[in-house]
């Protein structure tokens, strides 16, 4: 992959990030699938700003040439700062620069996007990640072994997003594989979408089951809480001052509807630096939590270890009785993942105890 995007300049796949509203955990999951499309089609990977056209044409003028006058950039989903994408956060991911002024770029159409009728002869390609998105078979039925470490590529995080979780962790006493990462899912939106799909996300009342657990299994009472929700940070609060449990998070806004990557307007940044430095906590925790309906689960299990060893995973449910019993499409489930030194039979005794095992890892 390196070599792929540190090559030859002379083929680019130009991606828009169009998906309005979408996570980031949503977003990587169609990254990932951009940087293998263009690996296959022998091009490099790189982002470029949406260009809004919004033009009048004076009396007599080429239409054309007022077009080129009134091109101004949308409103970035994630960075207000240069160079408005990713890579404010990310380390960049290519050497490339764009294409030079007058170049001819291809913008393939037809629905579905097809990457087999593709103009592959012209050096320049771009499209949306809203198209990508459209091509469910690109994403969501892809199987490709390399999908992780695609990721893993995309999402090296820049040194002062690591400054920060320096200091937060240095500031609260958190060790590596001292501390359980938690992440909790919880917003309007969010229910609303379970709720059309005929799925359920965990309750509330099970991350405080499952942290509880989770610390008795792995020797630690420090919990590190991702949610950007304040109802749940409220109540797995009082679980854990109930419990003897150390709660650390990171001092940001919150609410209980969802106000990144285009929701709220003017909170990209900080939304985007807050996820960006919550995630990389998370790398160094002895285990990670999070619901498996939520793709920031997908966005944790990419960034989660090292790279030579695989991390230890399974899927529990802790709610209560009969609830668990739509295991198999994610209902209510968590996806949790540890380190390797962990991973032996009697690791998460404690766990099993009060969680049932999923079926579907």
């Amino acid at each position: 992959m390196r070599a792929s995007q540190f090559g030859n300049c002379s083929r680019l796949l130009l991606v828009e990030d169009d998906l309005t509203k979408a996570g980031l955990g949503f977003t990587a999951k169609i990254w990932q699938a951009a940087l293998l499309i263009a690996m296959r089609d022998n091009r490099v990977l790189m982002e470029v700003r949406m260009v809004k056209q919004h033009y009048n044409a004076s009396p007599g003028e080429d239409p054309r040439v007022a077009m080129r006058r009134s091109q101004y950039f949308e409103r970035p989903r994630w960075c207000d700062r240069e160079p408005f994408t990713l890579q404010c956060l990310y380390q960049p991911w290519t050497h490339c620069k764009p294409p030079p002024i007058g170049a001819t770029i291809i913008r393939p159409g037809g629905r579905p996007l097809k990457t087999n009728k593709w103009p592959h002869d012209e050096p320049y390609v771009i499209t949306g990640l809203g198209r990508i998105h459209r091509q469910g078979l690109f994403w969501y039925g892809a199987r490709s072994s390399a999908q992780r470490e695609a990721g893993r590529f995309l999402f090296r995080p820049r040194r002062w997003i690591q400054d920060v979780a320096d200091c937060v962790t240095r500031d609260a006493g958190l060790t590596a594989n001292g501390f359980v990462s938690m992440h909790i899912r919880h917003s309007v939106e969010k229910t609303a979408e379970s709720q059309r799909l005929g799925v359920q996300l965990p309750s509330l009342e099970a991350y405080g089951v499952l942290s509880q657990a989770l610390a008795d299994d792995l020797g630690t009472r420090m919990v590190f809480v991702q949610t950007a929700s304040p109802t749940a940070l409220e109540h797995i609060v009082s679980v854990g001052r109930k419990h003897g449990l150390t709660l650390v998070y990171t001092n940001n806004s919150r609410s209980d509807n969802d106000a990144w990557g285009g929701w709220n307007a003017g909170a990209e940044m900080e939304q985007a630096t807050v996820a960006a430095v919550n995630a990389h906590i998370g790398t160094r925790a002895l285990a990670s939590v999070s619901p498996i309906l939520s793709l920031w689960t997908n966005f944790l299990w990419i960034t989660y270890g090292l790279d030579v060893q695989l991390p230890a995973r399974t899927t529990l449910c802790c709610d209560e009785g009969t609830r668990c019993s739509k295991m198999r499409v994610g209902s209510r489930t968590f996806d949790v993942f540890f380190q390797p030194s962990h991973h032996h039979e009697n690791a998460l005794r404690a766990t099993r105890k009060v969680c049932r095992v999923g079926t579907n890892k």
